[in-house]
């Protein structure tokens, strides 16, 4: 399957990037991005997307060198301007190259173990495929049709066919994770009814996507998230009992590139739309 195919060619690429970003991150500096700072921006937000290093740009190249032999039909969505993303000439957005080079460049600047390489291609509003790899930590997650979802451990010396399938029996955990913009009225109601809430400040956003895909927690409250950034959820998204949401209890579609407005990121459909229905009569 072509599906296949393509995944394969980001799960070794993505290996090969990481151990580059990695052996640059000791020594790597912050060159910065000229940005206006948003409206009520607060520091850390606004210094998250400021970062910018020479890792982000060699690691999206090496992602484009990967796929070149399809750039006829993969319209681009990618975090850097390289003089390879003027060798993806189509615009169709029939199928879509998502492409997040070093997703966390702040953390990976502090020398931290949170940052990601994170890639998918995307027909339309689905998800054909998708790879997110954690350098530091050597675990790779990734999605296509005929293996479907799966986590390598010490993925650097794993084959493609290794990986295990992402599926675990687990209680309910009344935990529930949330991005700084979703609104206080909807994180407060779950909170009043007897749910942890955590901003994924405290942990990033990945993490608390896995714990999610994991059930540790319950949900994932994203608003207004460039999917680049939340590609663990595609992942998520794909797993047996995986979900987004919307306030309704409604099914979201995964936007076609750009950014996904409102979802609830959750392993727990129904628990999770019993949750939204007491909150509505509320």
């Amino acid at each position: 399957m072509r599906e296949t195919i393509w995944c394969k060619k980001l799960f070794d690429t993505s290996i090969q990037a990481g151990k580059l970003a990695l052996s640059m991150q000791k020594d790597i500096i912050n060159e910065g991005k000229d940005i206006i700072r948003e409206d009520k921006e607060d520091d850390m937000h606004y210094a998250m997307r400021q970062a910018k290093t020479k890792a982000d740009v060699m690691v999206q190249d090496m992602l484009l060198k990967a796929m070149m032999d399809d750039r006829d039909i993969l319209t681009l969505d990618v975090e850097e301007e390289s003089d390879l993303v003027a060798c993806f000439p189509c615009q169709d957005e029939r199928y879509t190259l998502v492409i997040d080079p070093i997703d966390g460049t702040l953390q990976y600047l502090n020398q931290s173990d949170t940052y990601s390489i994170c890639s998918a291609i995307l027909h339309q509003q689905d998800i054909l495929t998708a790879v997110v790899y954690f350098p530091k930590r050597d675990t790779l997650y990734c999605y296509e049709p005929q293996y479907g979802t799966r986590f390598f451990m010490n993925a650097s010396q794993c084959d493609f066919q290794d990986g295990k399938v992402i599926d675990v029996q687990h209680a309910l955990v009344k935990r529930i994770y949330k991005n700084d913009r979703v609104k206080e009225k909807i994180w407060k109601v779950m909170e009043a009814a007897g749910y942890e809430i955590i901003d994924d400040r405290t942990c990033c956003c990945p993490d608390a996507l896995l714990a999610c895909m994991r059930k540790e927690a319950i949900a994932y409250l994203s608003d207004t998230r460039n999917i680049r950034d939340i590609l663990v959820g595609a992942i998520l998204l794909k797993c047996k009992d995986g979900a987004v949401l919307d306030l309704q209890g409604n099914t979201v579609k995964w936007p076609a590139k750009g950014r996904l407005p409102f979802g609830i990121f959750t392993r727990f459909p129904d628990e999770m739309r019993k949750i939204l229905r007491n909150i509505e009569k509320k």
